[in-house]
């Protein structure tokens, strides 16, 4: 499920000296937070996951992440800045919490893809993937992902194991070009159990299916 970040500030007036017709005000509000992950990501330095595709993913420490939030009041544009610690997992990047983050360019807002929020049960969030135009009105390309809760397992087995309290989700990619076209969306399934983190991951895409499952892990004290 989506979450955003919101920071309480009026963005200036169209004569304001701050906001000049047509500039960006930048609003640095640096919080320096250290956000630590859910029970079901479990990314803390030190660990790591080893799977059966011969990869091992790992944590190697808390790493700082701008968070932007995106205010429009013409012809101000106000970009809302903190400045966060957060967990990186080698294959899925950046964490907040139980969310996924992803970096977009040129003033769009930070999205959030949570993974792991039975809490929400489904979320959309689309952004541009190329420079974002003056006039904001077009992209040539847009990223639209979607991620669902299909399920909540009290138990789920990987390779001869059982794992206990598994959340399986389900995230949908597509990149809808606006001259080309458009390719099928890339669908990919997680199951994160408790206190372990992600213990099975597929994909597929235009035919090529990927998997891989844990085999053995290690969770760092915390």
């Amino acid at each position: 499920m989506l979450i955003g970040i919101t920071f309480f500030a009026n963005c200036k007036k169209e004569n304001s000296e701050e906001c000049p017709n047509g500039k960006t005000n930048i609003i640095q509000q640096y919080s320096l937070d250290t956000i630590f992950p859910s029970d079901y990501i479990m990314a803390y330095p030190g660990s790591w996951w080893e799977y059966d595709n011969g990869k091992v993913d790992s944590c190697r420490g808390y790493f700082t992440q701008k968070i932007e939030n995106i205010e429009r009041n013409y012809p101000c544009l106000s970009v809302y800045e903190d400045l966060i610690y957060v967990p990186t997992i080698t294959s899925l990047g950046a964490i907040y919490k139980g969310s996924i983050i992803k970096i977009t360019s040129n003033y769009q807002g930070t999205k959030f893809v949570e993974m792991i929020d039975t809490a929400k049960s489904n979320s959309i969030v689309s952004y541009g993937k190329n420079p974002y135009p003056s006039n904001y009105n077009h992209y040539s390309q847009t990223m639209i992902v979607k991620s669902e809760i299909i399920e909540h397992l009290s138990s789920f087995q990987v390779n001869g194991i059982i794992y206990a309290d598994v959340i399986h989700c389900q995230t949908s990619e597509k990149t809808d070009d606006f001259k080309l076209e458009t390719p099928p969306p890339r669908i990919s399934h997680y199951y994160f159990a408790k206190n372990i983190g992600l213990i099975e991951h597929s994909s597929s895409y235009v035919g090529l299916d990927t998997r891989k499952r844990l085999i053995n892990h290690y969770i760092a004290p915390h």
